[in-house]
């Protein structure tokens, strides 16, 4: 599996996330699935934050967009019920993969807003249609924004 590349700019969130759910940092690891001292790196900027540790995060209740790229609301569950969406856990995954695939693939990065605009678009088109993941149309929206 392609390691999924997190923008290193989302270290800057997790102190203020930590901070609104009133946790230490040894509490704030516990969520996150690691030792205090890895995450007090994490918090720091000192290492890149792996997307299983988000993920963790996530489970807890943070807003994923907001974690990686500090638009929206903090919290899941600040946003409004009626825009929460029933996500297909493994039909993203397979759009992250692709999309990280192509991108690496090509030597090629994209700034964290586009690749959350194009992950978003790709995934309400495959899943509006077949669920098939189609390599062709990931690297037609893919060459459009790069």
């Amino acid at each position: 599996m392609p390691k999924i590349r997190i923008p290193p700019e989302v270290f800057v969130r997790l102190r203020p996330l930590r901070k609104a759910w009133r946790l230490t940092q040894k509490e704030m690891a516990i969520r996150a699935g690691v030792a205090a001292s890895t995450y007090q790196y994490y918090e720091r900027g000192d290492r890149n934050i792996p997307a299983e540790t988000l993920s963790s995060l996530t489970r807890y209740g943070a807003n994923a967009e907001w974690l990686l790229n500090g638009k929206g609301q903090m919290l899941q569950s600040d946003i409004k019920e009626e825009f929460i969406l029933k996500v297909d856990r493994d039909l993203l995954q397979q759009v992250i993969e692709a999309v990280e695939d192509l991108l690496a693939a090509n030597n090629l990065t994209l700034q964290a807003s586009k690749k959350a605009r194009i992950l978003s678009l790709l995934y309400q088109l495959f899943d509006e249609t077949e669920k098939k993941i189609s390599k062709k149309i990931v690297k037609e929206y893919i060459r459009l924004v790069a």
